[in-house]
């Protein structure tokens, strides 16, 4: 019980991980660039995401290093091979992400944002995606171990998926409007799933994952 629970704090620390770039961008940066973030220039918004990128990675770093000591949880190391049919899976689930996003966004999220951004911020907002991936994966991994921890040791029920979509998934009814809460909340499940189907293989798990979130 005690492992879950910490797993469970440790997923809520993801999540707060996540709400440093709100923190940054609309209660640091404002200040500093004299505009808000809808009024940006290049410039700045490539610093945000870079200033975000650094944020996350030292809290991605310190959340690995303190669950690899206090818990032995060696993400790093989890690599697992997968057979045909866990791949197969792992690849449909990544389909119905993708499915998703074309949905939600009406076309190829990829193109869209290259032809709003333009090449320059669409290669940093990548390198942002990049490191916004791990924590999403981070908060699924460390959901999975509390929900097996707590309830059951299975591994077949995707507990990851299920906690992120609650702590990923609910504040964007507050900022973006229940749909986009629910479509969230829809990914973080599939992730969930791609978790288990990879047998928690941390590289295979972070690419496929990463995928489904920017296509």
């Amino acid at each position: 019980m005690k492992r879950g629970v910490s797993f469970l704090l440790l997923s809520v620390l993801v999540f707060f991980g996540l709400a440093l770039e709100a923190v940054v961008g609309f209660g640091v940066e404002p200040p500093l660039y004299g505009r808000a973030m809808d009024e940006w220039s290049i410039v700045q918004m490539i610093l945000h995401w870079l200033i975000t990128s650094f944020l996350w990675g030292m809290v991605s770093f310190l959340l690995l290093r303190y669950s690899l000591k206090k818990w032995g949880l060696d993400l790093l190391n989890q690599r697992e091979r997968l057979s045909k049919s866990q791949w197969i899976f792992a690849l449909v689930a990544l389909a119905i992400c993708i499915v998703v996003g074309f949905w939600d966004w009406q076309g190829f999220k990829p193109a869209i944002e290259l032809a709003h951004n333009g090449g320059v911020k669409f290669i940093f907002q990548y390198v942002y995606y990049v490191f916004e991936t791990v924590l999403v994966l981070l908060m699924v991994a460390f959901g999975q171990e509390a929900g097996e921890s707590i309830f059951s040791k299975t591994g077949k029920i995707p507990w990851g998926g299920i906690v992120t979509a609650i702590l990923w998934g609910l504040p964007h009814i507050l900022t973006k409007g229940s749909i986009s809460a629910g479509i969230v909340a829809v990914d973080a499940l599939l992730f969930g799933v791609i978790y288990l189907f990879t047998r928690k293989n941390t590289y295979v798990s972070y690419l496929l994952i990463f995928l489904g979130f920017v296509i």
